[in-house]
């Protein structure tokens, strides 16, 4: 067990995610879809065990492993994922729950995204204090990987609307509200760190072509931020106490999307020339083209909802084709990886 536990790679927390993400997404695209949403489900039930049976022992008996993870950059960011995989999988089983899961207590998901948005918080203030303190970080050690801590934060927000029903109308108040200031710190997070890795981008050489799906993790917290502030806004626009956080939501999520449609097109661009002119090898990295167009995709299909625009609900069909295409590809590459034994 512990040298599964040594073995363990973080990027299957990013399995975890995108799998959510896209059980979300079909789940919500109704008719057919919905049975296929129940079998993302299952594998994602089986994805999650496997990475919580191994992430959360790595910290009592793998203690050689855990200091490897903290002084390095390029691991540390991963260390959320699966706790954020956590957040995601709650809200899965609350849009199946309807439908599917009629004698789960809505309980069960809220106390799995409580906990987990606790031991998100802690990582994000692990993530900047070892960030500061650390002489060994360099500017070639930056890439957007480095932007997962800030996307842990705003993911809390994104999750909490799916549970608060299973609380008393006061504390959902104070949940949401709660929320929304989590979702500030994880924006303005995003904001500092994202241009210390621009920088990095523009002025020094790019990553190595492996890294590429690394910048499709840009357009997680603007995906995360846009969709988080739509539901914020939806479920504060039903609370005496919020009334007049709604607007203010729906305006600010809407530049926000503006800024991530951009960022779709160029990491779309990026990774299209990449792959037809030089190689992208594969790694479990290739999991970043998934959970952060699956919010993305998410905060899209609820500005459609919300603004009844026809444009944006064929813009939604066109994100969701593509990112069953990336979860498609990525699913199989990691399926050869592990059948190989790598």
């Amino acid at each position: 067990m512990i040298n599964i536990i040594e073995r363990f790679n973080l990027a299957w927390g990013a399995a975890v995610m995108g799998t959510g993400v896209l059980t979300i997404l079909t789940s919500q695209a109704g008719g057919a879809f919905v049975p296929v949403a129940v079998v993302l489900f299952g594998i994602n039930t089986l994805l999650l065990a496997y990475a919580l049976l191994c992430w959360a022992p790595m910290w009592f008996v793998a203690p050689k492993k855990i200091q490897s993870i903290v002084n390095d950059a390029s691991k540390l960011v991963f260390l959320p994922t699966v706790p954020i995989g956590v957040v995601v999988y709650a809200s899965s089983l609350m849009s199946l729950r309807g439908r599917y899961f009629h004698g789960l207590s809505p309980l069960f998901p809220a106390i799995l995204w409580l906990t987990a948005s606790v031991v998100l918080i802690a990582l994000a203030v692990h993530f900047f204090d070892r960030m500061f303190a650390s002489p060994a970080i360099e500017i070639q050690h930056s890439t957007f990987g480095w932007l997962i801590p800030p996307v842990a934060l705003l993911v809390i927000p994104l999750g909490a609307p799916a549970v608060v029903g299973a609380f008393s109308p006061k504390f959902a108040e104070v949940l949401i509200l709660v929320s929304l200031a989590i979702w500030g710190a994880g924006f303005f997070a995003y904001l500092f760190v994202n241009a210390a890795i621009t920088h990095r981008y523009f002025f020094h050489e790019m990553p190595v072509n492996q890294m590429t799906p690394m910048v499709w993790v840009g357009l997680g917290p603007l995906g995360a931020g846009a969709a988080g502030l739509l539901s914020i806004a939806q479920t504060a626009d039903h609370m005496p106490g919020l009334g007049g956080i709604g607007n203010t939501g729906y305006f600010l999520a809407v530049l926000i999307w503006g800024f991530g449609f951009i960022w779709y097109l160029v990491s779309l661009v990026l990774t299209t020339r990449k792959a037809i002119f030089e190689r992208i090898p594969y790694t479990m990295g290739f999991w970043a083209f998934t959970f952060p167009l699956g919010a993305f995709t998410l905060a899209t299909k609820l500005l459609a909802l919300r603004t009844g625009i026809a444009a944006l609900d064929v813009l939604f069909w066109i994100l969701f084709v593509n990112l069953w295409a990336f979860w498609l590809l990525t699913a199989f590459r990691t399926g050869k990886f592990v059948v190989k034994g790598s």
